[in-house]
């Protein structure tokens, strides 16, 4: 079985602090954490094969990724970049590492990647894509799926949310676990933040 999900963001404190009414359920970033963990394992099994697209972990969040089940495959989003890429952007002050114990987690780590799951094919990328492939022929059953935006109604949401064939599977979009293709394309109305789905924190 195939999962996917996007932008974690284990550890990051903003997340249940800014402007983020999904996550505002959490009294703290370690109930959130281990939410994601819970949900994540309880759908997941260690055979089954699952996409992150993207932003994983923040500071030290490396051991609670390692708590998850399944073969994780890797789209790097913003926040994944440099523990993947030994390379310095230009507001970076500090010298920039590859993080091999974070790369370790992963069997597959791509910039985008196209995956064939039963009749679908989807295009991955952490960010929103206006024109991925085969999204142009009419007869090619081509879906994109992405992330980075969470639940930002700018007007990149908007226009992505005009698109029928493409998804934000963020967290803050479609839930604390990740969710099968078929689940995520049969279900549009989630898409539309003006009806957001509930977080229920486990306790």
């Amino acid at each position: 079985m195939y999962y996917y999900i996007s932008d974690l963001h284990f550890n990051h404190k903003l997340m249940i602090e800014g402007d983020n009414p999904q996550r505002s359920c959490y009294k703290t970033v370690e109930e959130m954490n281990e939410d994601l963990i819970n949900n994540w394992n309880n759908v997941v099994t260690d055979g089954d094969d699952i996409f992150v697209l993207g932003d994983v972990v923040f500071s030290n969040g490396i051991d609670l990724a390692k708590r998850l089940k399944g073969h994780k495959h890797l789209i790097v989003g913003n926040h994944d970049y440099k523990r993947v890429f030994n390379t310095k952007t230009p507001i970076d002050k500090e010298p920039v590492r590859k993080d091999n114990e974070f790369t370790s987690l992963f069997e597959t780590i791509s910039l985008y990647q196209t995956v064939t799951d039963g009749d679908y094919h989807i295009f991955l990328c952490h960010y929103p894509v206006a024109l991925w492939p085969g999204k142009d022929k009419n007869n090619y059953n081509s879906y994109h799926f992405f992330g980075h935006i969470h639940s930002d109604r700018g007007d990149c949401y908007k226009y992505m949310l005009s698109q029928d064939k493409a998804f934000n599977v963020c967290v803050d979009v479609i839930g604390p676990k990740p969710l099968t293709a078929k689940e995520i394309i049969e279900h549009p109305e989630w898409q539309n933040l003006d009806n957001p789905r509930e977080f229920k924190p486990k306790g």
